[in-house]
């Protein structure tokens, strides 16, 4: 499974447990943001040292960000849902959520987190 694959099978996965929010799997410009929005961004791609040739652990960071207005209390509740999301999700792991903003505007979360994958014979 190549980067883009991993990525986009990890979007359709947030994106189907959290219908409310709007989901970028690669860095895009973003005009406005009115609702919980989650964007991808690649951050390294390894293989296994445990499992083979094969298997590849991609390293993603994931942006979680809510409107300008719409307050800390929101951006946690976000949060939560997301992790909440991502512990579900299979050979899925987060490590860490740091607090940050989005174009010096919006607040949000970056989480650390990886999955593995199966390259290609």
């Amino acid at each position: 499974m190549s980067v883009a694959a991993a990525r986009n099978a990890l979007g359709a996965v947030l994106s189907a447990a959290l219908p409310t929010f709007v989901v970028f799997p690669e860095p895009t410009a973003l005009d406005e943001i009115t609702k919980p929005t989650l964007m991808f961004e690649r951050s390294s791609v390894s293989k296994d040292p445990n499992a083979g040739q094969r298997v590849r652990i991609h390293g993603f960071n994931l942006f979680v960000i809510v409107p300008q207005h719409a307050g800390e209390d929101a951006l946690d509740e976000a949060l939560d849902d997301v992790l909440e999301a991502l512990d579900e999700a299979a050979q899925t792991a987060w490590e860490s959520a740091d607090r940050r903003t989005y174009d010096e505007t919006y607040p949000t979360y970056a989480i650390s987190l990886s999955t593995h994958s199966v390259s290609k014979e």
